[in-house]
Order: C-alpha cells, then sequence, then structure tokens
C-alpha cells in the first residue's frame, strides 16, 4: 500500500523540528584556534620586550673594561680588558673595613651583601662600597653562584646562551647579553693572562686594628690609584681627556673619592673644589657636544648615574662633573 504524501509530510517535519532542538555541536577547533593564537602573540611579544630590555640596559658595552664583584665569602673583583683579552683577579678579605656607601656607616666587607639583602637592593652596597673605598669602577655585581661567569671553558654562542638558561640561581645586575658576552669573551682568555692581585702587597690595604678594636684590614685611599693603575681603562686613556670635579652637596670629600675612580679609569683630574651653586641631584656631566659622546663622559655618566647637558666650559677641563645632594645617599 504506497505510503500517502501527508503522512511523509508531516514524518519530515518532525524530524527537522527534532533536529532544530538537538544542541548543535560546536568544533573545539573552533574555540581552540583563536586562544592559541592570542596566546602565541602574547608569548611573542612578552619575548620580544624581554629581549630589547635586556638588550638596552646592558651594562657592559663599547669594548670597555668591565669589572665585575661577586660576593663570594672573600668577595671577589673580576676586572677584564679587551683589549688585551687579560683579566684580573682582586680578593678582598672579609675582615676589611670600609665605609659603606648609603650612609650605612663602617662594615666589614664580608657583611655587605647581607646588608644589601636585608635593605632589599642587592648588591648595589656591596659594589658601590668597593668602589669608594678602592677607588675602582665596579660596573656589575653577582651573588657566590656569579663564580661561574669566570671561571667557566670557551663557549661559542649556542653554547654560552645555554649555558645562562642554567645559571638561575645568580642573583645580579647583569642582563642576559652582558652574561652571554662574558661566557663568550672570557672563554678566550687564557691561564697566563689571568693575574691575581695582591692588596696588601701592593700597599691598597693593611694590617691594623679596627673600629671595634680586633685585628683586620684597613684601606689606605691614598695608596689605591696607584697601586690599582694596572686596572685602567686603555680606550679611555689613549682620548686624553680632562675632568674637572665640582662639589655641590652639602657632604665633604666626596670630589676625592670621584677623583679616585676616574684617575683609575684613565681621566686626568685638573681641578677639584666646592660649588656655590647647590644641585639637588645626584650628578650631572657638563661638556661640549663631542666631548660629552667621548668614551670618558659615558663611562662618567654610566658608573654614577649622572644627568649630561651640553656646556662650554670656562675652564681648562674638557668635562665637568657635578655631585649633588643624592650623590651621598647614593654611593
Amino acid at each position: 500500500m504506497p505510503v500517502r504524501p501527508r503522512f511523509v509530510h508531516r514524518v519530515r517535519v518532525r524530524a527537522q523540528r527534532q533536529d532544530r532542538e538537538k544542541p548543535r555541536r560546536v568544533r573545539l577547533s573552533n574555540i581552540t584556534r583563536p586562544v592559541f593564537y592570542i596566546v602565541l602573540t602574547f608569548a611573542v611579544s612578552l619575548f620580544t620586550f624581554y629581549v630589547f630590555k635586556s638588550w638596552s640596559s646592558r651594562i657592559w658595552r663599547g669594548g670597555t673594561r668591565i669589572t665585575v664583584v661577586v660576593a663570594t665569602e672573600d668577595p671577589t673583583i673580576y676586572s677584564y680588558n679587551p683589549q688585551n683579552q687579560s683579566i684580573y683577579k682582586i680578593t678582598v678579605p672579609k675582615n676589611t673595613q670600609v665605609t659603606a656607601s648609603g650612609g650605612y656607616g663602617t662594615w666589614l666587607v664580608g657583611s655587605l651583601w647581607g646588608l644589601g639583602e636585608q635593605e632589599g637592593v642587592g648588591g648595589k652596597i656591596l659594589k658601590n662600597s668597593l668602589q669608594k673605598s678602592l677607588g675602582v669602577s665596579v660596573d656589575a655585581y653577582t651573588n657566590r653562584d656569579g663564580e661561574v661567569l669566570f671561571e667557566s671553558g670557551k663557549f661559542g654562542l649556542l653554547g654560552a646562551v645555554f649555558q645562562v638558561f642554567k645559571m638561575r640561581n645568580i642573583e645580579t645586575d647583569l642582563t642576559f647579553f652582558d652574561k652571554v658576552n662574558l661566557l663568550m669573551a672570557l672563554g678566550q682568555v687564557g691561564r697566563f693572562s689571568r693575574t691575581d692581585i695582591d692588596l696588601v702587597k701592593r700597599g691598597v690595604i693593611e694590617k691594623g686594628k679596627l673600629s671595634d678594636g680586633l685585628n683586620g684590614y684597613i684601606v689606605v685611599a691614598d695608596r689605591a690609584a696607584v697601586g690599582l693603575d694596572i686596572l685602567r681603562d686603555d680606550k679611555i686613556f689613549v682620548e686624553m681627556k680632562t675632568l674637572k670635579i665640582s662639589n655641590a652637596s652639602d657632604v665633604g670629600g666626596l670630589a676625592g673619592e670621584v677623583s679616585r675612580v676616574a684617575l683609575v679609569l684613565g681621566i686626568r683630574v685638573l681641578d677639584m673644589g666646592s660649588s656655590n651653586d647647590k644641585y639637588r641631584g645626584v650628578c650631572s656631566v657638563k661638556g661640549g657636544g663631542e666631548q660629552l659622546r667621548s668614551l670618558a663622559a659615558r663611562r662618567i655618566t654610566q658608573i654614577y648615574g649622572c644627568d649630561q647637558s651640553i656646556k662650554e666650559l670656562n675652564s681648562a677641563a674638557d668635562l665637568e662633573l657635578i655631585i649633588g645632594d643624592r650623590f651621598a645617599k647614593e654611593f
């Protein structure tokens, strides 16, 4: 018996209605694909930002000497000269008494890393205190785990990158690119180009009674510039730049501290004195446009975080460094 058309029509309508009432299955790929691209774009953008920030804020640039303090039990200073691919190692006895930067008073160098951690500034106090006391420009710091940067073997680019990714425990102000460049550069330094500097033999420190009555070492500031002139930056020295230092703060003695650092760098200090015009910032480097583009001006600016301003000087010096009120708090 043939199926009546009206019955067939009812069956079709009922099937269509049931089909519409069924929940539609959404393919998972239609949701995950846009989310995946959003996450991927965010990750790439974040990585690009990190790389750019690390590159733009790197400490070591321009082929200059770089000096880093490692917070071992007896703090160790490593200074690398790329001009002759040599490295100098200075071990500072932990019971050496120094005046801590930032107005913290007298401390032993072996306790300065702990003080920095307590104050939430990492190795900044250790770095600045050694720079202030020894007259050596200390560019960066690491905790004790950072010694691997200076004592490792040879690395190519990929090997250095991989090694840096393994250094998760290093607390430092060195950037990713700084660490990669150090590993690649120092791996080329032979053992005959590595020299230990004895501070006692060079007269930079001597045994004596400390302020607490115990025996230890005391820095002889007047001998530091001569005893550590081996750390001179050759690229700065050949520029033959001269510097005038003006203390525009209310704290005395700061010009002398800066002059020792400048002399070891390779900058000749022509004049030091106080300024009647007070400066409220950290410091300012002044000079002609060409003079401010010199390596000497850029290094002084980088070491102390100074401002720069173009000004023709009324003195025989090429550059003038003005020390401000905030300098004593920072350094």
